[in-house]
This record gives structure tokens, sequence and C-alpha cells, in this order.
């Protein structure tokens, strides 16, 4: 008979004690056992990972800081630094307050610091993450929904968002018996408790729960209004079925406008794969993040504040409080769906918050430097730059659009039009007039269209902010440029493009120039006459974003209203 080897397990046997000691007396929430058969499965399940004895002893002291008396200064007295620390990211930050109104914040926290956390850490964590959900499972098969009773949060759709994000933050232990056991229960417990369909609206934002439906969810779209746009919330969203996303189709074919926003995994990747991702606008919840996590300040806009990332590969874009949180996801998708028509920018990543902010994580452009840049800092240089330009603008102009994705521009503005109250009816007629009098075209158009809104990076040239990306005519793109860069005090063109007026001025005459031909100074004079009207639309989409200011409708008057009396 072979002899087994003996291994040294005093560290083990030491937290083991140390963790019956500290949950004396306590019992596990709902089953009639001491506490302690919890951390002593957490160690069994971490066993099948590792037998990494500082690990097997962390699992055991787990849940020994967040719900004792003992401090983790205490745990790293008895056993060392490292399974101190490994106990710490597996502990709740504690938060004043009643433990239901607290829940989420808690809840956050912690999945961002396991998302952040090493592997062993990660392996610590599905030990306790494993046992919960098994006993979740274990009780759910016997009392169903009461089960939710028993928690902080009995909701449980929240309970879901928690282990789905569990799951995805634990993603790098897949391979593991374990954590295919983790993502099976979580699937299997959540599909039968969140299948119920249910909804609720705020405004245009309209909350649906449960698992989506053709037959449940088909009604309730067609019941919304064509004429406004709509935010489909499917944070509490457990699921959709097939005849939910045909449900989808068909409310987009009846006029319905819609976008999809926190997306949790499984309905978003089954949106993804089903090719609905082309159709319809779909984004998954917002991480929270911290800048002290490797961001650094890189760019101050108007619209938002850029911060990169130490690990020279992400940039992060927080926008300022006045853009809607509708349009940053709009921005992301619209990125996503740029860059499948072949249109270079940067690539976009997750949607986050951060300091009550909201934002974007992009591809970090290394050595990049915007047109506006290079202009201030080699004005010697502005007929190059301002034939890039050009050119750029040109060959995004010549590119088909995909129209079953990107928005027309007419509509747009139409949209605008009808809700603004900064004009009378028949001022509006009199807009509306020029907008229809506008030539239609099936090409890309920016939206956006200015030097500041090119980069240059490694020999190549990328379009940035793509957020007004759609199909349309180019002169009411290259109103926008008109407008800013001729219509700009020096303190805005400062802030804009880091250059006086005059030196935009000069820059729009040489584009002006290579763009349509205008190398006379009476075709410059033809071109400046014909952008006015297009320019004031621009002002007119400005205005109506922040708030209209007298100078703003005095132009718009001026330049569009009174040409159509």
């Amino acid at each position: 008979m072979l002899k087994e080897k003996k291994i040294n397990t005093d560290i083990l046997d030491k937290a083991i004690a140390f963790a019956v000691k500290a949950h004396s007396g306590t019992e596990r929430k709902g089953k009639g056992l001491p506490y302690i058969v919890h951390p002593l499965e957490a160690v069994s399940i971490a066993a099948m990972m590792t037998n990494d004895q500082e690990l097997l002893a962390a699992a055991a002291l787990h849940d020994v800081v967040e719900d004792t008396e003992i401090t983790i200064e205490e745990i790293r007295k008895e056993f060392g630094n490292r399974i101190a620390s490994l106990v710490e990211t597996e502990s709740e930050e504690k938060i004043e307050g009643r433990g239901e109104d607290t829940w989420h914040e808690r809840k956050e926290k912690a999945i961002k610091k396991l998302f952040m956390a090493s592997r062993e850490a990660k392996i610590v964590a599905l030990g306790d993450k494993l046992s919960n959900i098994r006993a979740i499972f274990h009780d759910y098969q016997k009392i169903g929904d009461k089960l939710w009773d028993r928690f902080h949060t009995k909701n449980p759709f929240d309970h879901e968002w928690h282990y789905r994000m569990l799951v995805e933050a634990l993603s790098e232990l897949e391979g593991y018996g374990p954590y295919s056991e983790f993502k099976e229960l979580t699937d299997r417990v959540f599909l039968q408790a969140c299948r119920q369909f249910r909804h609720k609206s705020e405004g245009n934002r309209h909350f649906l729960c449960g698992s989506l439906t053709g037959k449940d969810i088909l009604p309730f779209l067609l019941s919304l209004n064509p004429n406004e746009k709509h935010i489909l919330d499917f944070s509490m969203a457990g699921d959709i079925s097939f005849s939910g996303m045909r449900a989808l189709i068909k409310a987009k074919e009846h006029g319905i406008k819609f976008v999809i926003v926190n997306a949790k995994p499984i309905p978003a990747k089954k949106l993804a794969t089903s090719g609905l991702g082309s159709l319809i606008s779909i984004t998954s919840k917002p991480l929270e993040i911290e800048l002290e996590d490797g961001w650094e300040k890189s760019g101050d806009g108007f619209t938002a504040v850029t911060y990169n990332n130490s690990d020279g590969d992400s940039l992060l874009k927080l926008y300022s409080d006045f853009i809607p949180v509708e349009n940053i996801e709009h921005e992301k998708n619209i990125g996503l769906a740029a860059v499948k028509s072949g249109i270079n920018t940067p690539l976009s990543g997750l949607l986050v918050t951060c300091r009550g902010k909201n934002g974007i994580i992009f591809e970090l452009i290394k050595d990049k430097v915007s047109i506006a840049r290079a202009v201030s800092q080699q004005p010697e240089k502005i007929e190059h730059y301002a034939k890039i330009f050009a050119d750029e603008c040109k060959k995004l102009h010549s590119t088909p659009c995909d129209k079953s994705v990107f928005p027309n521009v007419k509509d747009i503005y139409r949209e605008i039009i009808r809700k603004s109250k900064n004009f009378t009816e028949n001022e509006k007629k009199k807009i509306t007039n020029f907008l229809e009098s506008v030539k239609d075209e099936d090409t890309y158009i920016h939206g956006d269209l200015h030097p500041g809104n090119l980069i240059m990076a490694n020999g190549e040239t990328l379009f940035i902010d793509m957020a007004d990306l759609c199909y349309g005519s180019h002169l009411i793109d290259l109103g926008a440029t008109f407008f800013c860069l001729n219509c700009s005090d020096d303190e805005l063109s400062n802030k804009l493009f880091h250059s006086p007026s005059a030196t935009m001025r000069k820059f729009w005459s040489i584009f002006s120039s290579y763009y349509f031909g205008a190398d006379t100074q009476e075709k410059q004079k033809e071109v400046n006459k014909m952008m006015m009207p297009y320019a004031a639309l621009k002002t007119l989409f400005f205005g109506e974003l922040h708030q209209m200011e007298p100078q703003m409708k005095h132009f718009i008057q001026e330049n569009l209203i009174k040409q159509n009396i």
C-alpha cells in the first residue's frame, strides 16, 4: 500500500480554527446551520482549483472581516500580508445606512474591485460565490420566490444583475469546473426567477423586466408614440426569446423609434449574435470606474474631458453633464457601426460611469494630433493641413451609407424643428421649407465636421466624435464647418481649435478652395454666401442642444428664415 504524501497544512488549520471561533454562534442565513459550513465549503471549492495553502486559508477567512468584529489588521498580524490582502479583496466595503438602502452601492463597489483583482483573489471569490449560488438554487427549488425575502433586496432582478456581473468578473477562471458550475447555476436560477414580464415607464424611458417574449412586448412596443424616440432599458430583462427579437423588428417596421440600453449579458449576446445589433442601437450596463485606477487627464473639450490610461491602450472620454446619457450610448453604437462600414475611427469599448459622470472607453490612438492642434503648432503648414482635411471630408462625403443603421440628417432636423420652443410656427415652416429644398444624398456626413474632429497618427487619419454620423447632403455637414470656423470669437476659437479666429477663417478659405475649387476671391465669396443658410441650420442644432442665445436666434433669422419670406 502506497503511503500518502504529507503536506504542511499548518496555515490552513490555523485559519479554519480562527474562522470557527470568529463565526461561533452565528447561523447561515435561512439554513438553520452553523455559519462555518459556508467558509468550509468555500475552501473545498477553492481546493478544486489550487493546492496553495494560503489561498485556501483566505477562503476559510473570507467572511471574517465583513461579518464579525475582526479587523483586517488582526488578520494581517495573524496570517501575513498575502492572506490579509486576499481577504480584504473579498470583503465588501462597509457603508453607513440600512442594508437595503446601501445594497446596490456595496455590490457595485465589490464587483468593480473583483474585475480588477488578481487571479488568486478570484479563486478565493469563486469559492464564496459558488457556495452562495448553490444554496440559492437548492432553496429556490423548495420555496420559490419566498427565498428573496431573506435578503436585503427582495427584487430577484437585482440579484440576477449581481450574479450576472459576477459571472463576467470571474470569467478569467473559465475552464475550471467550479466556474462552469457557477455559470450554469446562475443561468438556471434566474431563468426561472425572472421569467415574468412587466414594464414601467418614466417619460420616454421604458424599463422592461423579466423574460421578453413576442406576445408580451409587441403590444407594448406598438402602443408607443411613433413621433418620439424611446429608450428601452433592459437592466431588469433577464432573457429575450426569438419571438421577442422578432417583436423588436416588427416594432421598427411600424415606425417605432427606439434604442436598447443597459442590456445584461444573456439578452445582449442573443441580440448581437442574431444580427439585430446592425439594425438596433444596443448597449450594455455601464461599469463604474475610478480615475485613480491609472487614468491621467489628457484633454479638455467643450463636451467632454479625456484621460489616458497607464496601460497605454485605453482612452476614457467623460462627458459634460448637459450631454444626455442616451446620446453617449448612441455615440458608442454609432462608432461601432462606423467601423463596420469601413470608416476609420477609434474602436469603442465599455460604457462607464465615473464620479457621477458618464463616459466611454475608447482605443487610445498613440502620438495623435488633431488637424486643429497641428495648425496651432505649425501655422506655417496651414495649407498642408487644410488640404488633408479637405481630402478626408470629400472621401467621407462620397462613401455610401448603410441607411438601415444610420439616420437621415433631415429626420434629425425635422425633430429639432418640431420640438423647438424658440420659434413661431410660421418661422418653423420657413426653416422646414429650406430643409426640404436641400438635395437628398445617400452618403455619409459627420454631423459635427470641423478640424478638431479629424486626428492624425502614424501616417493615417481618423474621424472622432461620431455621435452625429448620419447620411444626407454634404452641404449640411459643411455648414457646421463654416459655422465653427467663421462665427467664433477669439475666446471660443482658442478653446475649440487652439488658434485665434483669424487663423481659423484662413483655414476655411484654404480648405474650401480645395473642397469646392474656390480658387479665386469671387468664387470664395460665392461659396461663403451659399454656406450661410447651412451654417444657420447647424446653429439651430447647436442652440437647441444647449440653450438658445439671442445672437444664435438672430443668426438663424437673418440667414435662414428671412431668406424664405
